[in-house]
């Protein structure tokens, strides 16, 4: 389990480290900027997912029949829970930036959307992920991350020098 946080960990920087190196630090603050926001939703998201393994990894002991119907009903919670964050996300992002960054962190608005769309698929990644370890399939969920963690140094190399901060955030 200490390989997949470590690889989830590049992954989660490796992002801010290429965008560091190939456009310099002001649009490493305009990324921050935008990514601290979706950083609280991934803590929320850790959360929620900790909180339902010793359910996810009782049931796939004791009453495995019940496991699926039980995730879908999270999946279906976690849904109507995402529709007003991503309302919030699209109508009051702006409102955001310029209450804790400062009107010049407006322009940031752009990668807060990007980042912002990609929330969903992050929480139930991490509900995935809960979901694996809890059924013992840990090495399949090592691979899995791997080929994730490649996937996006292999965009990230193609979009940060085309597209900066916007390239980061996609």
């Amino acid at each position: 389990i200490w390989m997949i946080q470590t690889v989830v960990m590049i992954y989660l920087y490796l992002d801010t480290v290429l965008l560091s190196f190939f456009r310099g630090l002001g649009e490493v603050g305009l990324y921050q900027a935008a990514y601290s926001f979706v950083e609280m939703l991934f803590v929320l998201s850790a959360v929620l997912a900790t909180a339902l393994f010793p359910v996810f990894s009782r049931l796939s002991k004791e009453e495995a029949g019940k496991l699926l119907p039980f995730y879908w009903e999270v999946v279906g919670v976690i849904f109507l829970f995402c529709v007003p964050l991503g309302l919030l996300g699209i109508f009051g992002a702006k409102r955001l930036l310029a209450l804790f960054y400062g009107p010049s962190f407006v322009s940031a608005l752009p990668a807060l959307h990007l980042l912002w769309s990609g929330f969903l698929f992050f929480i139930l990644g991490g509900l995935n992920a809960h979901l694996l370890i809890a059924i013992g399939r840990e090495k399949l969920l090592l691979k899995i991350t791997i080929a994730c963690t490649f996937f996006n140094l292999c965009a990230n190399l193609w979009a940060i020098p085309k597209f900066g901060f916007l390239g980061a955030s996609a």
